[in-house]
């Protein structure tokens, strides 16, 4: 959940070392992941040799209740939907925090849907957890709220286990 909760309150929907604030054209720019908050380290460099450090900060209020609200997905609902859940929203997590907002979902399903389908063998569950995910990343995609997971981790967590193959 660490790895769904840094990747997923980092990213923002556009490129946001790509905007050259006050600086004329040809300069260039570098980014690299800061760990605290979780975000984007923006380096700007003019032609003249003139550099600018800007920290596109992330949002460290989602990440708080994105952890939260996965540990107590997991600590609490003790099922495979919970597993599959941890699994699926930690690969799209991790490949938000090294490869940015699209392969967000992309990699959920190649990566977190098959670990959640060989750990938890459920299929139903698996498909929540990447419905979730893919509501999510969505919801960011328009609006960039990254909270939204950590309501729908919230929601997985409270909504009662009606079938037995969530259990």
């Amino acid at each position: 959940m660490v790895f769904a909760a840094a990747g997923l309150s980092a990213e923002i929907d556009t490129d946001p070392c790509s905007d050259f604030p006050g600086f004329p054209e040809g300069s260039s720019s570098s980014s690299a992941y800061q760990f605290w908050p979780p975000g984007v380290k923006c380096t700007y460099t003019a032609p003249n040799g003139r550099t600018a450090i800007v920290l596109q900060d992330g949002h460290p209020a989602a990440f708080v209740a994105i952890l939260v609200a996965g540990l107590a997905l997991v600590l609490v609902r003790r099922s495979k939907l919970a597993i599959a859940t941890a699994l699926v929203f930690g690969a799209g997590g991790l490949a938000g925090f090294l490869l940015g907002f699209l392969p967000i979902p992309l990699v959920a399903l190649w990566v977190g849907v098959p670990l959640a389908l060989l750990t938890t063998r459920s299929l139903s569950a698996t498909a929540i957890a990447f419905a979730a995910l893919a509501i999510g990343w969505m919801a960011q995609f328009f609006d960039d709220v990254p909270a939204v997971y950590a309501i729908l981790l919230l929601i997985i967590a409270i909504v009662p286990q009606q079938a037995e193959v969530l259990k």
